[in-house]
């Protein structure tokens, strides 16, 4: 029996040394980022009308509005001081006395929009005017926003060495309809925004100093504005714009910015939202509803996302037609990226697509293929490089007929698992935000198949099943603390504790629920103890709690295992070795407790 303990209780430490990895840093504007989530931003002039219809504003699920500074800051957005997340987008430099009560809300500031950062001293100002929100707003991301062909990428970097910004932010509004200069998006696809995605990207992910040890994220701004000029008088399909924001995710942004909400009345000329009739925002159009439930869908992938860094992206590309032709051909493979192959993942070995529709001639269109990283491997405990990606229906189209119903494809994935124990996946619903299994259909030997099935424009983020959970899963409740190490004697108080604060509470002691009497006590609470400890007491534990904002979800813990050691069958020889095992275990608690916090 007690060499039986003693080498389960090696074995663990052991594991523990072998698994430790040190945390990675994690720039600025990613700290920023994961303390307040995936932004759902979007320019609104509420100075201009006078007003802020909040029951609108709560409806079209996103996060958080930007002011234009000499266009009214919204106050009746904003409420009393510190208000609620805000940012700001213009030429002022430094605060307003009026916003200086609201600092602690804001998210994000844009200084300029498009300025030729090529420009030596248009460098120089930028990185005045960080160095200044740095040393005195150092929670707020501030960055530029260029055109995204208009700065070449090694301009870009010298921008980034010089100034260092939080972010890399760009917009392009490829969305034309029919427009001769622009040409018909060859199946529906934006394959310059993709290249532009893949410029930023990459840019993002080298960093600041260029070696790529500390990435900083990338925005975009996304398409929800019609004018004469700027998309030739397109109104944006509903696929279409699923497949902006989605496809945006798929390349590991972390912020968009629908330009824009409402109508800037004189300082837009012919400038028009989609989403609100005439001026201000009180009369939401029927894309309004479009608009909201792609938000909503986005929302609940956040808390994965924002948690994500991307290593690859991928294209299969599908076939299309041109206007007045019979020849089929093959979708241009945007500049920058790579086709999809065999050697883009370890166990994906095809992806082929049908077109479930009659949009683009009932010829498939592309799939779009993102993979990720977590970003720091402390997120999801003492797992380490779990692959995560994104499959994005790349089928739009420009006509009025272009719902994400209509452009819907059926997309047949092939796995070899070959010797590892995989056979399931698991994917963050965009229904629910919660994390759902994925059963594969098995094909013989390690081969399996998934069909999946997805309106245009619309993605859906896996992880393969391999036992270490989804990183920003909101089921995940954290984990257990101890007060003292985990190995201990009967007779001794044990104290357990998990993030109080909540309701429901339920422990459990190897997967069975626990309750208050004889020695234990805080079953149905944050706080359970053991008193007096005894042998039967060795096992798993772990809390379940309902969760603060999602009604009828439990939330539950990571497991604490715990070993409770009869004293009087320890021998004398060994208790030097079982206080240093006991410390050794306790510490190795104390360190994920620590990694946990920084976990958000």
């Amino acid at each position: 029996m007690r060499h039986a303990f003693w080498s389960r209780a090696f074995a663990c430490v052991a594991l523990l040394a072998v698994t430790f990895t040190a945390a990675a840093q994690i720039s600025r504007g990613h700290e920023i980022l994961l303390h307040h989530g995936l932004q759902l931003q979007t320019w609104a002039f509420p100075g201009v009308h006078g007003h802020f219809t909040m029951e609108n504003w709560e409806a079209s699920n996103l996060t958080t509005p930007i002011f234009i500074d000499g266009a009214g800051r919204g106050d009746q957005f904003l409420g009393p001081p510190p208000g609620r997340p805000w940012g700001l987008a213009g030429w002022q430099e430094t605060p307003t006395p009026g916003e200086l009560p609201y600092l602690e809300n804001m998210i994000t500031y844009q200084f300029g929009d498009e300025q030729n950062v090529s420009n030596a001293g248009v460098r120089a100002q930028f990185k005045a005017i960080i160095d200044y929100w740095h040393a005195n707003h150092p929670n707020v991301i501030v960055f530029t926003n260029q055109f995204g062909r208009q700065i070449a990428d090694q301009h870009l970097r010298t921008y980034m060495a010089e100034t260092n910004p939080d972010m890399l932010m760009f917009d392009d509004y490829v969305f034309h309809g029919t427009a001769p200069h622009f040409g018909n998006l060859p199946g529906g696809s934006p394959t310059r925004l993709y290249t532009e995605l893949e410029k930023y990207r990459v840019l993002g992910l080298e960093g600041n100093d260029g070696t790529g040890r500390l990435p900083i994220p990338v925005g975009l701004h996304v398409q929800s504005f019609v004018d004469p000029q700027f998309t030739t008088g397109h109104h944006i399909t509903e696929s279409e714009f699923r497949l902006n924001m989605f496809a945006a995710w798929a390349f590991g942004v972390k912020l968009t910015s629908a330009f824009i909400y409402d109508n800037p009345g004189p300082l837009g000329s012919a400038l028009g939202t989609i989403l609100f009739h005439g001026p201000g925002d009180t009369n939401p159009t029927p894309f309004f509803n479009v608009f909201a439930e792609v938000n909503r869908e986005s929302r609940n992938l956040g808390p994965a996302l924002i948690r994500l860094l991307s290593t690859d992206v991928r294209i299969a590309s599908g076939r299309y037609r041109r206007p007045n032709e019979e020849e089929i051909r093959a979708i241009p493979l945007p500049n920058r990226l790579r086709a999809w192959a065999q050697d883009a993942d370890p166990y994906l070995k095809t992806i082929t697509a049908e077109n479930l529709g009659t949009e683009n001639h009932g010829l498939e269109g592309d799939v779009v293929v993102g993979f990720f990283r977590v970003l720091d491997e402390s997120f999801d405990g003492l797992a380490s490089n779990q692959r995560y990606f994104m499959i994005v229906n790349g089928l739009s189209s420009l006509h009025a007929s272009g719902t994400a119903a209509n452009t819907r494809q059926r997309i047949r994935m092939t796995f070899d698992f070959g010797a590892s124990s995989i056979t399931a996946l698991q994917r963050m619903s965009r229904e629910t935000g919660l994390v759902e299994r994925v059963p594969l259909t098995h094909e013989g030997g390690s081969i399996y198949t998934l069909d999946l099935e997805l309106d245009g424009g619309t993605g859906d983020l896996f992880k393969y099943e391999t036992g270490a959970r989804f990183v920003g899963d909101p089921q995940y409740g954290g984990a257990v603390a101890i007060e003292g190490p985990t190995v201990r004697f009967e007779g001794q108080r044990i104290v357990l504790s998990v993030e109080p604060g909540h309701t429901g509470y339920v422990w459990h002691h190897n997967g069975q629920p626990l309750s208050d009497g004889g020695r234990f006590s805080g079953a149905s609470t944050a706080t359970l103890v053991i008193d007096p400890a005894e042998g039967a007491d060795t096992g798993t534990y772990q809390c379940f709690f309902d969760h603060p904002e999602m009604e009828g979800v439990q939330m539950r813990t990571s497991f604490l295992t715990l070993v409770v050691w009869p004293e009087h069958e320890t021998p004398a020889a060994t208790a030097a070795t079982m206080a240093a095992l006991a410390l050794a275990l306790g510490g190795a608690a104390a360190w994920l407790l620590r990694r946990r916090r920084r976990a958000y």
